[in-house]
């Protein structure tokens, strides 16, 4: 993976300079609505857990069970000229798909066979979520919609899977304070997603372990200005500068002793 992304590198970083913008609420808090009002009220929060009401209690659900569709490129909206979705093409990648068996998991947390339907972790879970991509003159390819979209795919071909900025900002977070590793972490959002059915969320640990690495140098490349130059950063100059350590000439005088 990280071979066939390296060429995208600087695009991948262009994009996340783009879109700097404070993250969503991922907590849906409001009253019942009807199907339509929920689509409609969700077009750009795909990441919100729903309940739905079954005539005697709520039970967990979700927005790709409602028909929810998420389209990139026109600010949530279908793209003009018709779109299009990873559903009739074939993709090399060799994400794996465990069989769907009647276990008596609920239905939001059967994953779809669909390929227009992508999984998507995020930080209160992973989602299932049909996505449209747009098919305009001049698009982007699809990881790159994705990518503009705050969605970093886990391939570059008709990519299945794809983590969002937040999630990869707070495995970072927990990585460096907590001593989290990747596998802790994913398994911690699959808790998140359903405690009880851990055995029916897809495996993502590889993904998130690629994609982890490839998060941290669009942070250094981010963070030491590297956006639009040629050159190829030199050994030692993606370090974070310490104000606090010593440096030769600013914080001491250095002393010659014969």
């Amino acid at each position: 993976y990280l071979r066939d992304w390296l060429p995208y590198k600087a695009r991948y970083l262009s994009i996340l300079l783009d879109m700097e913008a404070p993250p969503e609420s991922s907590i849906c808090i409001g009253p019942i609505f009807c199907i339509d009002c929920y689509l409609d009220a969700h077009k750009l929060s795909p990441f919100h857990h729903i309940q739905r009401w079954t005539g005697t209690f709520f039970e967990d659900y979700s927005l790709h069970l409602i028909g929810f569709v998420r389209y990139l490129g026109h600010g949530g909206k279908p793209c003009p000229r018709g779109g299009y979705s990873q559903g009739n093409i074939e993709g090399d990648d060799k994400e794996a798909w465990e069989d769907v068996e009647e276990d008596g998991r609920p239905p939001h947390l059967i994953p779809p066979q669909d390929r227009s339907c992508l999984t998507l972790v995020h930080t209160n879970g992973v989602h299932f979520c049909d996505i449209w991509y747009c098919s305009c003159n001049g698009s982007e390819e699809s990881h790159l919609q994705l990518m503009m979209a705050g969605l970093f795919p886990t391939t570059m071909k008709s990519p299945r899977t794809a983590f969002t900025f937040q999630v990869l900002d707070d495995f970072i977070r927990d990585n460096v304070e907590c001593g989290t590793t990747a596998m802790n972490y994913y398994s911690k959002v699959q808790r998140l997603t359903s405690n009880a059915f851990l055995h029916a969320m897809p495996n993502r640990y590889k993904e998130l372990l690629r994609l982890s690495c490839a998060w941290r140098v669009l942070k250094l490349l981010k963070w030491q200005g590297f956006h639009g130059r040629s050159e190829e950063p030199g050994p030692g100059e993606l370090i974070l500068f310490c104000p606090a350590c010593p440096q030769p000439g600013v914080m001491h005088q250095t002393c010659l002793v014969q």
